[in-house]
């Protein structure tokens, strides 16, 4: 893959592992190479499954510019010294799915203003796979606030009845036609956190049955793609929601994000 998503997992070759018990935190040391490089070098055979989970990175150059420094965990136990202070909050608008406020916020430096912040529902979504796991289900339809036609995941917003894999199953199903019979989380990420505060919760399912017809208020086309289009269609614009980029390349990378 040729894209800058896998280029750390993919271009990684791990030299050796160093324990820091103080913060919890695990270093590896990678070529500066592999940091920037495009192409997709063979994996040494160690398991990185572990290291690389659900656990924040950090990298920064080594002193005599023999590698790079790549952390997992914590940053420091210090006090922060650059976390934004809170004075107050106060709401614009609201409705069931949204709500608008204006945060009055003081920077370390003292710099104070106001923002505006966005706090949404949790959604759901998933990557709905075929038999030969080749092929991903996705629905063609226009965003018209962007004004595009884009091929996207089927997902939507979590009822407060519902859990997650229950809303994404609901949504594939009024969205495609389509019944996943088996259903696991993936990830839950923040695609806009320097405004808003709305999780996206992606699933990945299989085994999925036609039943019916997709509710023609959701999809215009719904088509079965083959993943190696995929980046294709991303680079071509086709694909432009976070979501569907970030699940789709999740589900290609079954050595991050494998079964507990």
């Amino acid at each position: 893959m040729h894209h800058s998503a896998f280029q750390l997992s993919a271009a990684i070759a791990i030299h050796r592992v160093v324990e820091c018990p103080a913060q919890r935190t695990q270093v590896i040391s990678v070529p500066r190479s592999s940091l920037n490089s495009t192409s997709s070098p063979r994996l040494p055979a160690v398991s990185t499954t572990l290291l690389f989970r659900r656990l924040p990175v950090t990298a920064t150059t080594l002193p005599g510019g023999g590698g790079a420094q790549v952390a997992f965990g914590g940053v420091t136990d210090d006090p922060p010294r650059t976390k934004w202070l809170i004075h107050s909050e106060r709401l614009v608008d609201e409705n069931p799915h949204i709500r608008l406020s204006i945060v009055s916020v003081e920077l370390p430096d003292g710099t104070a203003f106001d923002q505006y912040v966005i706090r949404m529902r949790r959604a759901a979504m998933a990557v709905v796979l075929d038999d030969s796991r080749r092929n991903v289900l996705l629905v063609w339809r226009h965003r018209f606030i962007i004004d595009r036609w884009v091929w996207e995941l089927p997902g939507g917003y979590i009822d407060p009845s519902e859990d997650g894999p229950a809303a994404a199953l609901r949504e594939v199903e009024e969205e495609t036609g389509w019944r996943p019979q088996s259903i696991r989380h993936l990830l839950t990420f923040q695609p806009i956190v320097g405004s808003a505060d709305c999780p996206q919760e992606v699933y990945i399912a299989y085994d999925a049955e036609r039943v019916g017809e997709p509710d023609i208020n959701e999809s215009e086309a719904v088509r079965w793609i083959s993943l190696a289009e995929i980046p294709v269609m991303i680079k071509r614009g086709d694909i432009v929601g976070s979501a569907t980029i970030i699940g789709i390349q999740c589900a290609l990378a079954p050595m991050l994000w494998s079964a507990e």
